[in-house]
């Protein structure tokens, strides 16, 4: 989990509850902190350190922002487990999340990195404005990441030898996920996703605002085009992925926000 300068501190101690109220719960926690954070998120910190012994708890701090994808390279690398659950600082996990995805790797040990389903909410997660659902089995993950991305990020648990193996989390900001994905399945990793919702992720308006602008247009081009290199889609399937993503960011952020929610979560 990475939290910085902007983070909540209120919806940051709710996303760790909800971890240390898991049916089965982690031997370790790794926070990593992108640059200084507020005294709040501080002092929660500290409070959870002290407060659980039973759950190791590693703080990364980083003297400026890196970016997150910086910051998640710098996690997997410090955990101590081969299997790694990632979630966002404002973001609540189902009571069974954990259990449920290691279930799935039980199945089939020869799994790599397993998703699930979220429902977006504001507020409190009874308010639910929202879900984006992904498909299930590996084939399928794969067809789909030609278009979008296959897995909700806040919800893959994953093996840390299989991420190290296909080049860890890049500096790609806004897609430092996506791009990983890329190049997994390039690299020959085995995905699924789980049927069941595992992470409610809270929304507002500054998730429709940052999918928008010049600079996040052109990082996207650059992903496709990687994508493309990779094997992962067709020149036309970039072309096509490119211009729809063009219209997207060029409209105004209230309608991309109908757009998400009405079109594009299913």
């Amino acid at each position: 989990m990475s939290v910085y300068s902007g983070s909540n501190s209120i919806f940051f101690k709710e996303s760790l509850e909800s971890i240390v109220e898991q049916t089965v719960l982690p031997n370790q926690l790794i926070i990593i902190k992108d640059g200084p954070v507020s005294d709040n998120v501080e002092k929660i910190i500290s409070s959870f350190v002290d407060q659980f012994e039973n759950i190791k708890i590693k703080v990364i701090p980083f003297q400026k922002n890196v970016g997150l994808g910086v910051g998640l390279a710098k996690g997997v690398l410090e955990s101590d487990y081969e299997l790694i659950a990632r979630m966002d600082s404002d973001d609540i996990a189902t009571k069974d999340r954990f259990e449920l995805q290691l279930k799935m790797f039980a199945k089939d040990k020869n799994l790599d990195i397993i998703g699930g389903q979220l429902f977006e909410f504001t507020d409190k997660i009874t308010n639910t404005v929202g879900q984006r659902r992904v498909p299930l089995d590996h084939e399928h993950i794969v067809e789909f990441a030609k278009q979008r991305s296959p897995l909700n990020h806040p919800t893959v648990m994953f093996k840390k030898q299989s991420i190290i193996a296909a080049g860890n989390y890049g500096d790609f900001r806004n897609f430092e996920d996506y791009d990983l994905w890329i190049r997994a399945i390039n690299y020959g990793l085995k995905f699924a996703n789980s049927d069941q919702k595992l992470i409610y992720m809270r929304v507002g308006d500054g998730l429709y605002k940052r999918r928008g602008g010049v600079d996040y247009l052109v990082r996207y081009y650059k992903l496709k085009n990687n994508a493309r290199r990779l094997g992962v889609g067709s020149t036309r399937n970039m072309l096509y992925c490119d211009l729809i993503m063009t219209v997207n960011v060029l409209m105004p952020s209230k309608l991309r926000e109908k757009l998400y929610k009405n079109l594009l979560h299913v």
